[in-house]
């Protein structure tokens, strides 16, 4: 998959020293968060893209392949530093799953990011008292059950 790469943003990748700093921005998105969706970056300083506000957190993530072979999957590690976390992933309830956007941006230049991976959600979630770790993948479409509903008793009682 080809990306478009600012001038700046191609002269920090192929120079042999910069003092460019390349940053990763989390997005992590529920409706049962209790305190409101989180914005990480993993620096020491605040940062501000496209008007949303970034917060400095320790988080790793494995970025997903650009591959066609299979489905992209990835892995996301963040430090389990603040309990809230734990407290809000031990509140979600149904089966919807947390979002996860992860963007890639120049510390001077944080409205343009150089590569944008989202629509994953966090599966299979593991905390202890350093970490908290999950999957990151996309949803299979192909294993939905078509058509979504089954024509029961239960739900369409006017069939039968």
């Amino acid at each position: 998959m080809g990306r478009s790469l600012t001038t700046a943003q191609l002269q920090a990748l192929f120079a042999q020293s910069t003092s460019k700093v390349f940053l990763a921005l989390l997005d992590l998105d529920h409706s049962d968060f209790a305190s409101g969706d989180y914005r990480f970056v993993n620096n020491t300083e605040s940062i501000t893209s496209n008007g949303t506000v970034y917060t400095p957190f320790p988080f790793a993530v494995v970025l997903p392949d650009d591959n066609e072979d299979n489905g992209p999957q990835g892995r996301l590690a963040v430090g389990n530093v603040d309990r809230t976390i734990i407290d809000d992933l031990r509140s979600i309830s149904g089966s919807e799953r947390i979002q996860v956007t992860i963007q890639i941006i120049m510390s001077d230049e944080p409205d343009t990011p150089l590569a944008t991976y989202n629509n994953f959600e966090l599966r299979n979630i593991d905390y202890d008292a350093f970490t908290v770790t999950g999957d990151l993948s996309l949803v299979d479409f192909l294993s939905e059950p078509f058509p979504s509903d089954r024509f029961t008793p239960n739900f369409f009682p006017g069939l039968f």
